[in-house]
């Protein structure tokens, strides 16, 4: 069995690896040396195309151990160098396992061997996981965005602003990449939803990063809300831009399937708290005893309806004026 896996943090499929004729075997426990530490491996993020898999103990290695990583019961890729796994800040990406690219809402299992003067560790633990249930990506203002004509790629437009989507893999002629492909092909990213449904945005042009599911319902959420900066304050009014508190961060979360409640109190008991040292773009503050609520959107900024003076304002966490913070709610 084959594979390609990348070791390259920024996730561009134009640095996948291919490794072909990988013979396939299995560790006995006899094959074990106790002088080689087993590999203790840990999940970082399961995509819909791809899984990143921690090696937790990499401080145990010498600067010659290898690894060889099993996907299931077969070898999916041997001897990644330790030194390119210290490169990729610990962990392992894999895209395919030689005979079917990695899918969407499918289980898989996960395990590594370290080899080390030709001794073998034998196997690490076991990571099982579920990939998510689509590809999430993130392409920036300016990213070159192309339209399949005639079985070629070409630009018809740059990015008019930042965007969070859904995507499927495809070669760079617009094809989908094939579940059966031995090599991996995946040049392009077919967009599914959004302004661009439909065009292409290519990883080569570095203004593509994959991300989780979780990442990317934390951006539609915080993107929708911030856009509706300098919109009014409606009392018990929850339209785009015209609207009151709890009905700003209802229709944010609506573009998620989301249904909060279309009060400031109870959205104060929705989710779990969190610190306001640790939020994450979508969290709610509720202020001033759940009289009010606001939305983080990152960057030490929140949008909120404040009244009917002030409209709807993007404002500094530290500069919330006449509003205290009584909790943070996170709902992704």
């Amino acid at each position: 069995m084959t594979a390609a896996l990348v070791t390259n943090s920024t996730a561009y499929i134009s640095d996948v690896l291919d490794a072909e004729n990988i013979s396939q075997y299995a560790i006995t426990s006899q094959a074990a040396n106790s002088s080689v530490a087993r590999p203790v491996i840990a999940l970082r993020n399961a995509f819909g195309d791809k899984i990143e898999v921690n090696l937790t103990n990499i401080s145990s290695y010498s600067a010659n151990t290898v690894f060889d990583v099993y996907v299931g019961n077969a070898v999916a890729f041997k001897g990644v160098k330790l030194s390119s796994i210290k490169k990729n800040h610990g962990f392992v990406s894999i895209y395919h396992n030689g005979k079917t690219n990695i899918k969407a809402n499918t289980y898989y299992k996960i395990r590594f061997a370290a080899i080390a003067n030709k001794k073998n560790s034998g196997f690490s633990n076991t990571v099982t996981t579920k990939t998510a249930y689509a590809s999430c990506y993130y392409f920036k203002k300016g990213a070159p965005v192309y339209a399949a004509k005639n079985g070629k790629m070409i630009k018809v437009a740059n990015a008019n602003a930042n965007f969070n989507v859904k995507g499927v893999l495809a070669t760079d002629n617009g094809a989908g990449v094939a579940g059966k492909d031995k090599k991996f092909k995946g040049t392009y990213i077919k967009v599914l939803e959004g302004a661009y449904k439909g065009k292409y945005v290519r990883f080569s042009d570095r203004k593509l990063a994959r991300i989780t599911v979780e990442e990317y319902k934390r951006r539609v959420v915080s993107a929708y809300a911030a856009s509706m900066n300098g919109g009014s304050y409606v009392y018990g009014g929850a339209s785009y831009r015209a609207t009151d508190c709890s009905g700003l961060t209802m229709l944010a979360y609506k573009q998620i399937g989301v249904n909060l409640p279309h009060s400031s109190n109870a959205q104060g008991r929705v989710g779990k708290a969190v610190s306001r040292y640790n939020m994450k773009a979508g969290d709610i503050l509720v202020l001033n005893g759940g009289s009010h609520v606001a939305m983080y959107i990152g960057n030490n900024k929140i949008v909120h309806a404040m009244n009917s003076y002030d409209g709807i304002k993007v404002q500094h966490v530290s500069n919330l004026q006449y509003y205290s913070i009584s909790t943070i709610r996170r709902v992704i």
